[in-house]
């Protein structure tokens, strides 16, 4: 092709496979490093003591994530900037907590049962329901968000008006409706209807963030027919039509604030809290907030295989109700223990929210309870006899998964699909060759599923990752072994003295070198202002990263090159930030 009638543009050069290898590499490298990141910042918030922000065990799930059905996935917008949280929550209400969870599929039990005021939170917005919602995916659904108070007593717990306004409606069915000074419209169902007079409420009176709006209680229809609960939906007119907004991630904002959290609010999107939200080792957050690979609860479509619907990719299920599980499972990252899926045996096969989380907990059996280990030697017979609880290989049961994955020479099993040959029920297969473990686990979780591509090479290498870590650095170690890894050698934090409440950066030199610290580190102290003086790396990139805590604060260490030390008392926001400027210079 010319141009102009001028020199023939240069024919684009096609990058070599190794190129484009590389480029896969780096890819990964900065999704992994800014997991690593958010999970780092999250852990250094967690561990530092004495605040109460670090001692409220609140737990959600993501946006759009419902306990039946299909939500409004994806969307993390914070749709109510800064708004006020509609119930008592936090150190200025006592303590008080409130818990957003299903009516129509509670966890622990029908109406009002005390293990359905807990946490965690789960999104509401489109569950099933016939009102006319365009932003839901089935264009109908639930309208808002249904929010328990602390206890499920009637008439006393206050909601709150969530911004500046005027009080718009009170209806004889007790719904007040405020009209927002911002724009935007709430309305608060199921109040005791005297408590919205003793507020003092009148149609088209001004009213502030904070004022009392009524109590909490049952009436529905002008009756007590609903549990213990407020709805709480908000709108807006758009070209003339009323749409309601997902306000999920906006009351985990505005919750987190009332506990003195960071709400998350980046730039009108929730970012990702990789210990607080459910199955969030799959989700950290970005940079800019945007989330990376996001979690999705497990399926409810009945359409799919259990192992599918699950996550469980592997069907590891015990044969106990899960108050019994082994705690191996109870400890899990993204455990979901509010889906209920029976296997043919009427056993709970355990849930979870990532893939990862799924392909990780198999791995673990394979290497920890099945007690192959990650480098043993197996056959499909010996995984059969330990998969289906047999004494023997004699068992008819060995049989009917030995046929399943590797079958005959003259009718091979599943496993041909994926090694390209018959597999003798009885040869050797070598679990430290990656491409041979990768070929047992599509032939599993074929067997499971009844169908091929489970999960494709990259979430499995993630999941395989994930237990690998945990058998290493143990379930103790929390987000931190779930963000990778141990510092490396020559970690070590600078002897320079730094003000109290200073956070200590400090760069170790090139690994078998001095020691940070000594004469070939770094150090550099930020104070409370939390201005970064300039930090000089020295050319080491492990890709790990780790936290120790102690009575003196937090030391991390971020891919062997820099170790931060966190004091108790440090601000937070600028913990966050500074961890995100060693992310960049990385």
């Amino acid at each position: 092709m010319r141009q102009g009638g001028g020199r023939a543009l240069p024919r684009p050069r096609r990058p070599s496979a190794r190129a484009v290898a590389a480029g896969h590499r780096r890819r990964e490298a900065s999704a992994m490093n800014r997991i690593a990141r958010a999970a780092m910042t999250a852990a250094a918030l967690m561990l530092l003591t004495g605040a109460v922000w670090a001692q409220e065990a609140f737990r959600y799930h993501g946006p759009g994530q419902l306990a039946v059905g299909s939500g409004r996935k994806d969307d993390r917008t914070v749709y109510l900037r800064g708004m006020y949280f509609p119930l008592q929550a936090g150190p200025q209400h006592q303590n008080a907590h409130a818990y957003a969870n299903s009516q129509i599929h509670p966890v622990a039990g029908p109406g009002n049962a005390v293990g359905n005021y807990a946490y965690p939170w789960r999104d509401t917005y489109c569950e099933k329901r016939s009102w006319d919602m365009p932003l839901c995916p089935g264009k109908t659904g639930h309208q808002g968000l249904d929010i328990r108070p602390q206890k499920a007593t009637a008439n006393a717990f206050p909601a709150f008006a969530m911004d500046d306004g005027v009080v718009a409606s009170i209806t004889n069915n007790t719904t007040v409706t405020i009209r927002a000074n911002a724009g935007y419209v709430c309305r608060y169902l199921h109040l005791d209807r005297s408590s919205i007079t003793q507020a003092g409420l009148k149609i088209g009176s001004a009213i502030k963030r904070g004022d009392l709006v009524g109590r909490v209680s049952n009436i529905m229809g002008g009756v007590p027919n609903t549990t213990i609960h407020l709805h709480f939906d908000c709108y807006k007119s758009i070209s003339g039509k009323v749409v309601r907004l997902p306000i999920f991630a906006s009351l985990i904002a505005a919750y987190r604030r009332a506990w003195g959290l960071d709400d998350l609010d980046r730039g009108g999107q929730l970012a990702v809290d990789p210990i607080r939200e459910m199955g969030a080792f799959a989700v950290a957050s970005s940079n800019d907030g945007t989330p990376v690979g996001p979690a999705v609860a497990a399926a409810a479509d009945a359409a799919l295989p259990k192992s599918l619907r699950t996550k469980n990719f592997g069907a590891i299920t015990p044969s106990t109700e899960p108050a019994a599980w082994p705690a191996y499972i109870l400890k899990w990252p993204g455990l979901i223990r509010s889906v209920e899926i029976r296997d043919a045996f009427g056993k709970i096969i355990p849930a979870f929210a990532t893939d990862e989380a799924g392909v990780g907990l198999w791995w673990y059996w394979m290497v920890q309870r099945a007690g192959f280990g990650a480098s043993g030697v197996v056959s499909f017979e010996k995984i059969a006899l330990k998969y289906s609880g047999a004494s023997t290989v004699d068992e008819p049961v060995v049989a009917k998964y030995v046929t399943a994955y590797s079958g005959a020479a003259e009718r091979p099993g599943l496993s041909k699909q994926y090694f390209g040959r018959f597999v003798d029920r009885k040869e050797s297969l070598d679990l430290a060759d990656l491409e041979i473990r990768w070929r047992i686990a599509q032939t599993l979780f074929h067997n499971e599923a009844g169908r091929t591509g489970s999960v494709d090479r990259a979430t499995y290498d993630r999941g395989v990752a994930l237990a690998d870590r945990i058998l290493a650095n143990g379930f103790e170690v929390g987000a931190v072994a779930v963000a990778g890894g141990t510092p490396a050698a020559g970690g070590g934090v600078g002897a320079a003295a730094a003000p109290p409440g200073s956070v200590t950066i400090t760069t170790p030199a090139a690994v078998g070198g001095p020691t940070a610290g000594a004469a070939g580190g770094a150090a550099t102290t930020v104070g409370a202002s939390g201005a970064a003086a300039a930090v000089t790396p020295t050319p080491v990139l492990t890709g790990t990263a780790s936290a120790t805590a102690s009575a003196g604060g937090v030391e991390i260490v971020v891919g062997g090159r820099y170790t931060v030390r966190v004091p108790p008392g440090a601000d937070p926001a600028m913990v966050s930030a500074l961890l995100d400027i060693l992310d960049r210079r990385r």
